[in-house]
């Protein structure tokens, strides 16, 4: 819990981002969908790398990681429905295959996500923090200081981890957040006068914390 809190003020810079971003663009039509992905994203590289990628100031997705990341989840959703002696069979006829005819080699879309983390671990190395960093990167560079070696394939593996999975299922659930709500403006009415009334009795920051959410059942 404690890691928790101290990776907070890097997911509060993205919600400023993120309101200020939605205040300027008041009145247009936007893809909210896209925009929870984009602060995501942000959120899971600022807590990983201390550095946010920059989806939502771009208004992009950066490197195409969004698009191979989905093009990554369509094969493993196909590929996992496959019995395991079939695709054992399936594997060995297409890496024969791509060694005589190497145009039949798929794209490993995936492998664009593995590409940046590893590049953001040099960048990361070669200018480190100037001061201790609550950053999952630091945390495990602390790891390896202290004689609790991590190799360098667990590290690439565990944070591109970080961008496969988490910023997919943190957009899902902010997604189903807002489209419930505004399916269903009693309950939204009920979330914002809890909201509402916590805030006027001086029980929230700004950026509602972890710990001060726990005090917004409803919420």
């Amino acid at each position: 819990m404690s890691s928790i809190k101290a990776m907070e003020p890097f997911a509060d810079e993205c919600t400023e981002i993120f309101i200020r971003s939605m205040i300027e663009m008041q009145g247009e039509a936007i893809d909210l969908g896209m925009w929870l992905q984009w602060y995501a994203f942000d959120v899971i590289s600022a807590i990983t790398f201390r550095r946010r990628l920059g989806f939502m100031e771009q208004k992009r997705d950066i490197e195409n990681m969004i698009h191979d990341i989905a093009e990554g989840f369509e094969f493993t959703a196909i590929v996992g429905q496959i019995p395991q002696t079939l695709l054992s069979d399936l594997l060995r006829a297409r890496t024969w295959l791509a060694h005589y005819i190497p145009f039949l080699e798929p794209r490993n879309p995936l492998r664009s996500v593995v590409d940046f983390t590893e590049h953001c671990i040099s960048e990361y190395d070669r200018n480190p923090p100037s001061h201790e960093s609550p950053d999952l990167l630091g945390w495990l560079r602390e790891s390896n200081a202290k004689g609790e070696a991590i190799p360098q394939r667990d590290l690439v593996n565990q944070l591109s981890n970080n961008f496969l999975a988490g910023s997919d299922t943190t957009a899902i659930s902010l997604r189903a957040v807002f489209y419930y709500l505004t399916r269903h403006p009693k309950f939204y009415r009920k979330a914002q006068a809890e909201v509402d009334e916590a805030d006027r009795d001086g029980k929230l920051s700004e950026y509602i914390t972890y710990a001060e959410s726990l005090q917004l059942p409803f919420l």
